[in-house]
This record gives C-alpha cells, sequence and structure tokens, in this order.
C-alpha cells in the first residue's frame, strides 16, 4: 500500500506544479523545441536518449558518475528551481530560494530531501517540454522508451546498472523513499514522460482528454507494484498505458 501511496503522491504531485507552471509558460509564449509535431522529433529524441544513457553508463564504468550527478543535483537543481518559482515570487526571491535549496541539499542527504530534488527537476522538465511537443510526438517517443526500457533492464541489464549507482551515488534520478524498513524506488523517467503527454494533452485539447491521459497512465504505474518482488521491472511500457487514455479521449 505504501509503495502505491508514493506513487500517486509522486505524479500528481509532478503534474499539478507542472501544469502551474505550463500555464506560465503559455502566456509568455516560451517555446523550448521548435518543430515539436514532427515525427522525426521523436527519433531525434530517441537517439539523444541512447547517447546520454551511453555517456553515463562509460561514466559508471569509469567510476566518474558522481560528478555527473553532482552536476545535475546542484546546477541542475538551482536552475530548475529558479525557473520553477520565478513565475511565482519574483526572480530575486527565486534565487535566494534556490541557493538555499541547493545549501539544504548539499547538507543533508535524507531521502526526502532527495525526493524533493527529484520533483523539482521533473517538473521543470516536464513544464519546459510539454508547450513545445505534440501528444503524438511524446507518444512514439514513449513507445520507443518502452521497447529500449524491455531490452536494458531484462536484456542487457545496463539500466539496472544505473539505477543501482544513482542510488549508491545519491543522484537525483530516481524517486525515493524509506519508509520503515521498506525502500521505494521509481525512475524519474517514469514519471517525467506520462507527465509530459499529460501536459502535451491538456495544452493541446482540453482538461477531460488531460484528466483520462493521467488516469490510464497511473493505473499503469500502479500496476508496476505488482510486480516489485521480481528483480529488474521495466516501468515505462506500463507508464505508456496513458497513451490509451490519450487515444480514447480522441475518439470521444
Amino acid at each position: 500500500m505504501k509503495d502505491k501511496v508514493f506513487i500517486i503522491f509522486n505524479f500528481l504531485t509532478v503534474q499539478f506544479f507542472g501544469i502551474l507552471v505550463t500555464q506560465k509558460f503559455l502566456k509568455k509564449n516560451i517555446i523550448i523545441i521548435e518543430g515539436g509535431s514532427n515525427p522525426s522529433t521523436s527519433f531525434y529524441l530517441f537517439f539523444t536518449i541512447l547517447i546520454a544513457s551511453g555517456f553515463v553508463l562509460l561514466l559508471v564504468k569509469l567510476n566518474l558518475s558522481r560528478f555527473l550527478y553532482y552536476f545535475v543535483d546542484y546546477f541542475g537543481l538551482f536552475f530548475m528551481n529558479y525557473y520553477v518559482f520565478a513565475f511565482f515570487i519574483g526572480i530575486y526571491p527565486s534565487i535566494i530560494l534556490s541557493l538555499i535549496v541547493v545549501f539544504i541539499r548539499y547538507k543533508l542527504r535524507k531521502w526526502y530531501i532527495l525526493n524533493y530534488c527529484t520533483i523539482i527537476l521533473s517538473v521543470g522538465v516536464v513544464s519546459f517540454l510539454g508547450t513545445s511537443l505534440k501528444p503524438l510526438i511524446i507518444s512514439i517517443l514513449m513507445i520507443l522508451l518502452s521497447l529500449y526500457d524491455i531490452i536494458s533492464v531484462k536484456k542487457t541489464k545496463h539500466m539496472i546498472t544505473l539505477a543501482d549507482d544513482v542510488m549508491e551515488k545519491g543522484g537525483s534520478q530516481v524517486f525515493r523513499a524509506k519508509l520503515g524498513e521498506e525502500t521505494i524506488v521509481i525512475g524519474a523517467a517514469d514519471i517525467i514522460f506520462p507527465n509530459l503527454l499529460v501536459i502535451s494533452v491538456y495544452y493541446n485539447y482540453d482538461l477531460i482528454s488531460s484528466l483520462l491521459t493521467s488516469f490510464f497512465s497511473l493505473i499503469g504505474l500502479l500496476l508496476v507494484t505488482k510486480f516489485y518482488n521480481r528483480e529488474g521491472v521495466p516501468a515505462m511500457p506500463f507508464a505508456s498505458l496513458g497513451i490509451l487514455g490519450f487515444l480514447i479521449a480522441s475518439l470521444l
């Protein structure tokens, strides 16, 4: 039960704040990626992710991955925290708050601090890309990533290697919680991409369509908990259930 509550909390938190920030982006007409309606963009992003994964895996093999995690956790955290809160509290208060958050992240390595960092980074990503990519493009990308997730978890197992390294080095690339004797972990991408689809549907269609997409995405993520007792469960195929919700909404 705890794992389900943990997934629901993180999924809906990223979604809620992602939509709030996205609305600010829309008012300012901010577009991060051009060509967000071109199907080739899906393949471009997919191969970019493959190259990035290979680079991180190389750093893990060379025992240098901690430096990448430090960069993401401090510079990335400051940058995302600043942009998320600058829309609501202004530039200078946001800078001060971001510096405080980075300092707390440096001094305290508790799971809830790390989880907050992962939430902020995720909100930033879905907000930046949600207004740029069309739902079809995200759907194609999620299907490609689902196939990659299955291969990288079940066949090559290098995704498990990356996840173990993140946990060992204390990076913010996974959502985590230590509840009693139980440690719950889910990859940030498994929360980011379904929420990216939800926000894109919200931006390009309507609230009802995005809610239906969100519902199916959440059901898919909760299904992952049925397989926690098995070693290595690719979560992206389950998270991609939101695509079905989007298709149903498109037909209504």
